[in-house]
């Protein structure tokens, strides 16, 4: 490994992994045969039942909360969406 910086580091681990997961096809995710129907994942099957509990809650749209303590830098924020 010839890197100068930690930059030049990140560049080539991704590049390694991106190779490896285009030549070897590991980590793709397989197409399947068209279906009428798809089995549901955990996750949609958790959001299910939590609708059924409380059909207007915003459980489907809050995936984290943060809470934060302190000054609020109002144009910081702004930028980070």
């Amino acid at each position: 490994m010839n890197c100068k910086n930690f930059e030049d580091f990140v560049l080539l681990i991704n590049k390694k992994i991106y190779n490896n997961i285009i030549t070897t096809k590991k980590y793709l995710i397989p197409k399947v045969p068209k279906q009428e129907h798809y089995p549901l994942s955990h996750a949609q099957k958790r959001l299910f039942v939590l609708y059924q509990l409380e059909p207007h809650s915003p459980f489907y749209n809050v995936s984290g909360v943060r809470e934060l303590a302190g000054p609020l830098n109002k144009e910081s924020l702004r930028k980070a969406f």
